[in-house]
């Protein structure tokens, strides 16, 4: 080994992309653009598959379901991550425990579709009681849904569910903590740089941390890319110089920043969607539930029944009856009687009187 090679081996650092290419997370879940495009693609047409068999083992029509997209199933998965922020809110979790429950979250519907699980806040919830273990901030059961009003058997019955989709893989490496290293360093790097524009580019950078798990960020690129470039979307200047202090070698420097900025403008591109376009998904995704729709079916069926039914009385309380001839039957022969006795009882009494008027006539 030459003196030169011993040197250049002796000044070679490791960097934290080097840590964390090492780690179950990059080796499982890191994808190119093409991969996980593919990933999902696999994913929604299980979905479908599941869906279809499950009408068809209930008699049902599959037609009744209204399939949801690829681009439907990941609105609604986003849309889930970014409710989270009430869980961690009312558990008061750190941004590493919620950072922890979303990666988990996004790992298991990158694998199911949310056609099989159609009840995304159970597996939310079971989603963050499971990282509050992984990261050693550990609720009981009956605590946890004292606090999130999730119910104890639904988490329990999905945990074991969750950590094999992740392949058991509980390691969650989120960009929070680079994020901080390179608040300190700067610091040092960067001495010209009043604190307290530091400071106001670690909080801005952190917001942008937060937004990335509404992206693909975490599935395309490393924790400290994505913390770069969320200081680059809050303060491209001062993130610059630091870059080229630490970084003397132009071709690193040059590859570093376009790494950066691609994941800069998926931060930058960020699509919430509007309450109304989740709700007309919601609607479609309890339309594959093949329970809730049998439910539905049923609820309608009874409705149906009901409404004949009430038709039908209303019917019967229009129409006239006809008179009722048994009391008539029964009084008429009684009067008949009754007269016949009356005509007997007039006529003997009206003989005699006649016989006496005879009588009294024959004598004078």
């Amino acid at each position: 080994m030459t003196s030169a090679t011993a040197s250049s081996k002796a000044t070679k650092t490791v960097t934290d992309d080097d840590i964390y290419r090492q780690s179950s997370q990059f080796k499982k879940w890191s994808f190119t653009p093409t991969q996980l495009a593919a990933r999902r693609l696999q994913t929604n047409t299980n979905g479908r598959e599941f869906v279809k068999q499950s009408f068809l083992a209930a008699d049902l029509d599959p037609a009744m379901a209204k399939i949801l997209s690829v681009d439907e199933e990941l609105t609604m998965v986003n849309y889930m991550c970014s409710q989270s922020e009430g869980i961690a809110q009312v558990l008061n979790l750190p941004s590493k425990v919620k950072a922890t429950a979303v990666l988990f979250f996004k790992k298991f519907f990158l694998i199911n579709s949310v056609m099989v699980y159609s009840d995304p806040v159970k597996v939310l919830h079971t989603c963050f009681f499971l990282a509050t273990k992984a990261e050693n901030h550990f609720f009981s059961i009956n605590q946890f849904c004292k606090y999130t009003g999730a119910v104890a058997k639904d988490v329990l019955q999905l945990e074991f569910v969750v950590m094999q989709s992740m392949l058991f893989s509980l390691s969650a490496q989120s960009a929070y903590t680079p994020l901080h290293g390179f608040y300190l360093d700067i610091q040092t790097s960067l001495p010209h740089v009043p604190a307290s524009t530091v400071g106001s580019l670690y909080d801005g950078a952190r917001k942008y941390v937060s937004l990335s798990f509404l992206t693909d960020a975490n599935f395309l690129f490393t924790p400290p890319q994505i913390s770069l470039a969320a200081m680059m979307c809050t303060n491209s200047q001062i993130t610059e110089q630091y870059l080229r202090v630490k970084m003397s070698d132009p071709a690193q420097f040059n590859l570093t920043t376009k790494l950066v900025q691609e994941c800069v403008d998926m931060l930058q591109k960020v699509d919430k969607p509007t309450k109304e376009y989740v709700q007309e998904i919601g609607k479609k995704l309890r339309s594959c539930d093949v329970e809730k729709t049998k439910a539905r079916l049923l609820k309608r069926k009874l409705k149906e029944q009901g409404e004949g039914d009430a038709k039908k009385q209303k019917l019967d309380s229009e129409t006239p009856q006809p008179p009722d001839m048994s009391n008539s039957a029964s009084t008429e022969p009684a009067s008949a009687e009754a007269s016949a006795s009356a005509s007997a009882s007039t006529t003997d009494a009206s003989a005699p009187a006649s016989a006496s008027a005879s009588a009294s006539t024959e004598q004078s």
